[in-house]
């Protein structure tokens, strides 16, 4: 083949991130001898990504342990976490080894030796499955608990009752039923708590009592029958059924399609609604997104039955929901049901209950109550106006006391109309999971500390005894992951109410009709006392379980644990940074990545932020990310490289890449978990080519976890929703200040972390904040956080936020709340005021109050006018102090080359660029004698570089510019050989290069692996005796590249663009050139496909997003192939 010679061409300096290896030889760097250069070039240990190492439904055989930890070690991953899963894959292993037999012990005991040999860290998940923390050997009485109740009406005088028992069963809300994950049933449990009772207005009765007729538009004998009509006059639904208090026997309705399903109410003469409660066969889900899913519901009333008048309506899902409907009195009703806009295809409705209420009414009380969860809280408070006058809180009586062990209850009953209500508490019947049968169990209750302990100490004990001795802490498994929570909602332990009465000052009794829907003094008091609920629950669930993990681990010897959260959204309940702030390394997670230049949902980025925070705040020395959790089948390092740069961008420094499937088999791609992950294992295609992407995380990593985080801003998001919640809601944090970094912080963090210094809010770990500035939720806060900020004004801090609202909790005086926002804030509308020592600033965004305050912008950027502009940020940055320079991590999210000219506070007397791709260092072209350091960056599609400044006088410094020619290309035909067994010929003859996915011979089109290019080509003498560097230039490569030219290794590459040193390899004369070229397991799986298709690729489960029609990947080297000269 001849090389053709090709024009020379002046161009700025090459883009060589896609290299593996050093593009020619290193250049001195400002920082040679340091650990940072050494620990970047090199990474340790330390910053190596992890992996999640799945066995999968008792999948497990000692030759595949060892093949696995043996790529893990080749491959660059520092440690893996063990995870007991299940769900479809089946039983693939003649000898399946049941969760703790003595199997499955061996085999552990194995891992952790091998491990231990290999020098990999192992993790265990904090319960079989990967949420929470359960397992079969936790009891009824240990478990998660949620409360549950009946109400007996009763008049003055009437003689002594048997009050009907609450409900033993277990699930979400009252005799709701969960489904078992196992063959085993759920246990029935039922304990008392508090009786009460309290006095409604004289002569108010409930839906029973008053025996309405009702109506449907239509009825179904079963959800797959055909629907019942009556005409315009409906069909009649039992009263009974729909009065009482079950949720579990329902009548169907169809659902809302071109005509709406209605039900009506006829009295015999008028009644006063206040609310309506309806039961239509949901579940309370977690991970609310920015709708809720359900039908909807209006309420309309009537004088005559034919004039309607619209007085409510909502959303309703879970498995009862209450809406306030304000006071009227009419004789008809109508409940109309309609699809929300955003639901899933429509089912029947599945109506268990639907009662017209006759009391005060709190607006979706079960939700604030924490049965279930909403995206914002303060959108559905209960409305001021319009309703029944709430009960008096002298009208509330406990009647613990009185209730005899068969429930009747000993009273002589006032004067007047009374509901009694027998309190107590049921099992939520949350199981952990998914995990194998025989590792399946309860949760344990989160809110009690004793209870967790005695589950780690159980759980612990067996892993122990699994591993042995010597292998259990220091050595062999030396950590728990505790990942996203995922066990339901908990509303109920033993100690609840006492522990209310404690942390939040007042009694709760009294109020405890709060609890059944009923205000109590008022709605907004209701609302309040609710926040104090909920507030409470997420402190005991941070305090008795997050906490305690930790503590327990270290006091068995283990090393480390992690503490993901919420993950994507708001889920279930709890505060995130809370959750994450006990452990040694707070986690968060990514989201998905389908090709260049995706990034994940903002919840997503807002979740690692808020892992990083945590770290940043108290002083932990890596945030963790779960990475790439929800990526396609067929993706390489260069689809994932977006989303990582994302992570980093936020403050990740340990990936843990989600999900190294254990293969007991070797047989690929092999196992999955699900189908979810992104199937890194060692049947991956381009898992003997992986190290490089690994070390280009692991530097990042490295650089990232040096010094300390820069951040002006302190972001406060409020007391209502975690951070992910807040966001949950847009999508978008809209008010991240422009040029500058920040942490996200809570109300823990103001009260027990935080002062202030020389005008600075710092953290006891060392962090340092010129601005403190609300926003997310803080419209509403509470009076020890407004106390608090009181506090830093004074003392000199800055303050940035609209004047809040007030607070969200009862325990608070509105007297002092009031007292010291005007204090603060003025009548709110001041720009800016002089308090104390500090300064508040009001109506403007942080990065206007920075200006106010002096900070000039970290970063700030400007583009070329040409260059086109995403919606969002072009570019990410973040910064880091270290002791010798300061380190800017600068991401280019665009898939376009941008060339930026940038201005960096920071000054100092050298400034490089290091290259995490390749681990080259080059000094660029500065100016620092403003005070400033002015530079330009040159970044490919999707690029990212760190930029370190060194310590020192700032100076100036003008860097040549590289230029480069192409002096020939490759051209000509290739012999391309396949290896046996992926269905390819042995070899073919290529006359010029093109995609496999074109070939019309199947083996070749559907071929999936790496394929051997070769070719020769001629050499001038003068191109090996000239000056410069020479590169060979691939051109287009699906997905992998390794170059090898006479025999020598240039390296690999792992994304565009395709670049590789071969000074020291070519020669004058002929000359060969190998061409490894690697792409996914796609193609070969959408033409095992095919009609008649041989079977070569075995996945398990199946996948579900692959079939014949699917469009195939490019694959291969398709160039063109140029040789450049650089100097």
């Amino acid at each position: 083949m001849a090389a053709v010679p090709g024009t020379a061409s002046g161009a700025a300096a090459p883009d060589l991130s896609g290299t593996a290896l050093p593009a020619g030889p290193r250049l001195a760097s400002a920082l040679d001898g340091s650990a940072v250069l050494a620990g970047f070039r090199t990474p340790p240990a330390e910053v190596l990504p992890r992996v999640w190492w799945h066995w999968m439904n008792q999948n497990i055989t000692r030759e595949g342990i060892k093949a696995d930890l043996e790529w893990f070690k080749r491959a660059g991953i520092g440690g893996m976490v063990n995870f007991d899963g299940a769900g479809r894959v089946p039983v693939v292993v003649p000898d399946p080894l049941p969760y703790l037999s003595d199997g499955w012990k061996a085999a552990f005991r194995y891992a952790m030796q091998m491990a231990d040999q290999l020098g990999l860290e192992a993790d265990v998940a904090c319960s079989p499955g990967w949420s929470e923390t359960g397992g079969p050997w936790v009891t009824a009485e240990d478990a998660m608990k949620k409360y549950v109740w009946t109400e007996t009406w009763m008049q003055g005088g009437q003689p002594q009752v048997k009050l009907p028992q609450p409900p033993a069963v277990a699930g979400q809300f009252g005799d709701a039923a969960a489904q078992s994950a196992t063959t085993r049933p759920l246990p029935t449990f039922y304990r008392d708590a508090r009786v009460f009772a309290y006095r409604v207005p004289d002569g108010t009765r409930n839906q029973a009592a008053l025996a309405p007729k009702i109506f449907a538009s239509a009825l179904l004998a079963d959800p797959k029958a055909s629907p019942w009509t009556n005409g315009d006059h409906g069909v009649e639904l039992d009263v009974a059924k729909l009065s009482d208090a079950s949720v579990a026997d329902p009548q169907y309705l169809p659902a809302s399609g071109g005509s709406a399903t209605w039900v009506r109410f006829e009295y015999p003469h008028p009644v006063t609604v206040t609310g309506v409660t309806i039961a239509a066969g949901a579940a309370f889900t977690g991970w609310n997104d920015v709708v809720e899913y359900g039908p909807s519901a209006q309420v309309h009333s009537s004088r005559d039955g034919r004039q309607w008048t619209l007085l409510a309506q909502g959303i309703h899902s879970g498995v009862q929901r209450t809406l306030f409907v304000p006071q009227t009195t009419a004789k008809y009703f109508k409940v109309v049901f309609g699809q929300s806009s955003t639901a899933p295809s429509p089912a029947p409705i599945a109506l268990s209950r639907l009662v017209l209420r006759t009391v005060a009414t709190i607006h979706e009380f079960e939700v604030k109550a924490g049965f279930g969860q909403t995206a914002d809280y303060y959108r559905i408070a209960t409305p001021s106006q319009g309703g029944a006058p709430a009960v008096r809180r002298a009208d509330v009586v406990d009647l613990t006391r009185q209730l005899a062990p068969d429930g009747t209850l000993h009273w002589q009953v006032p004067a007047g109309t009374w509901v009694v209500v027998r309190l107590g508490y049921s099992l939520t019947g949350h199981q952990n999971g998914p995990a194998s049968a025989a590792a399946t169990g309860l949760e344990v209750d989160k809110l009690d500390a004793g209870r967790v302990r005695k589950y780690l100490g159980t759980y612990l004990d067996q892993l122990a005894d699994a591993a042995g001795k010597e292998l259990f802490g220091a050595r062999g498994l030396t950590g728990l992951l505790n990942d996203s929570y995922e066990a339901g909602y908990q509303n109920w332990t033993e100690s609840l109410l006492d522990e209310f009465h404690q942390r939040r000052g007042y009694d709760p009794a009294p109020l405890l009709p709060v609890l059944t829907g009923v205000p109590v003094d008022s709605a907004a008091d209701a609302d309040k006392f609710l926040w104090d609920w909920r507030r409470t629950l997420n402190e005991l669930l941070a305090e008795n379980h997050y906490r305690v993990i930790p503590a327990e681990a270290h006091k068995r010897g283990l090393q480390r644990t992690y503490a993901e959260a919420q993950e994507d959204k708001r889920g279930w309940f709890g505060d995130d940074l809370e959750m994450r702030q006990y452990a040694d390394i707070p986690m968060g997670a990514s989201g998905e990545a389908f090709a260049p230049g995706d990034q994940s949902f903002e919840t997503y980025r807002v979740d690692t932020r808020g892992a990083a925070s945590v770290a940043h705040v108290f002083g932990r020395a890596h945030t963790a990310v779960e990475a790439f959790t929800f990526t396609p089948q067929g993706v390489t390092p260069k689809d994932l490289k977006p989303l990582a740069d994302e992570m980093l961008a936020q403050g990740a420094t340990r990936f843990m890449i989600h999900t190294s499937v254990h293969q007991p088999l070797d047989r690929g791609p092999g196992l999955t978990l699900n189908g979810i992950g992104s199937f890194f294992t060692r049947l991956e295609t381009w898992a003997e080519v992986a190290k490089p992407w690994t070390t280009y995380l692991a530097r990042c990593c490295w650089l990232l976890s040096r010094g300390t985080h820069v951040a002006d801003v302190a972001y406060f998001y409020g007391q209502e929703a975690p951070a992910t919640g807040v966001w949950g809601r847009s999508f978008r944090q809209h008010d991240q200040p422009a040029g500058y970094d920040y942490d996200f912080v809570n109300g823990t963090v103001l009260l027990t972390e935080m002062s202030v210094r020389d005008g600075r809010i710092v953290t006891r770990s060392g962090q340092s904040y010129a601005l403190l500035y609300l926003g997310g939720d803080a419209q509403r806060i509470t009076v020890p956080v407004l106390r608090k900020l009181a506090g830093f004004v004074d003392a000199g801090a800055a303050v940035a936020a609209p004047k809040p609202a007030g607070s969200p909790s009862l325990a608070d005086d509105d007297a002092e709340f009031q007292h010291l926002a005007t204090r603060l804030w003025g009548d709110g509308d001041q720009r800016a005021r002089v308090v104390g020592a500090g300064r508040v600033f009001s109506g403007i965004t942080a990065a206007e109050a920075l200006a106010e305050l002096g900070v000039t912008p970290d970063w700030s950027f400007r583009l070329d006018a040409m260059d086109p502009l995403t919606a969002n940020e072009p570019l990410w940055l973040t910064h880091r102090r270290t002791d010798s320079a300061d380190v800017y991590f600068i991401v280019n999210r665009r898939n376009v080359r941008t060339t930026v000219p940038l201005t960096l506070r920071s000054a100092g007397s050298a400034v490089e660029t290091w290259d995490p791709v390749t681990g080259q260092t080059a000094p660029i072209t500065f100016d620092a004698t403003s005070g400033a350091t002015q530079l330009t960056v040159d970044l490919g599609p999707v690029d990212s570089v760190f930029v370190l400044v060194s310590d020192g006088k700032p100076g100036a410094k003008t860097v040549p510019p590289s230029t480069e020619r192409q002096i020939g290309a490759v051209t000509g035909a290739w012999r391309v050989d396949f290896p046996a067994g992926p269905g390819a010929p042995a070899g073919a003859n290529f006359p010029f290069l093109r995609s496999f996915s074109q070939e019309t011979d199947p083996g070749i089109r559907y071929f999936s692996g790496t394929a051997t290019y070769s070719t020769t080509f001629d050499v001038p003498a003068d191109w090996t005796k000239g000056g410069g560097r020479l590169l060979v230039d691939l051109g287009e490569v699906h997905d992998i590249a390794e170059v090898a030219v006479n025999g020598a290794d240039a390296g690999i590459a792992w994304r565009a663009p395709y670049r590789f040193d071969i000074t020291g390899a070519l020669r004058a004369g002929t000359n060969t050139l190998q061409v490894k070229v690697t792409n996914s397991w796609f193609n070969r799986l959408v033409g095992d496909q095919q009609a008649g298709a041989t079977q070569i690729a075995y996945v398990q489960p199946p996948l579900k997003n692959i079939a014949a029609g699917t469009e195939l990947k490019p694959a291969g080297l398709l160039g063109p192939v140029r040789i450049v000269n650089r100097t």
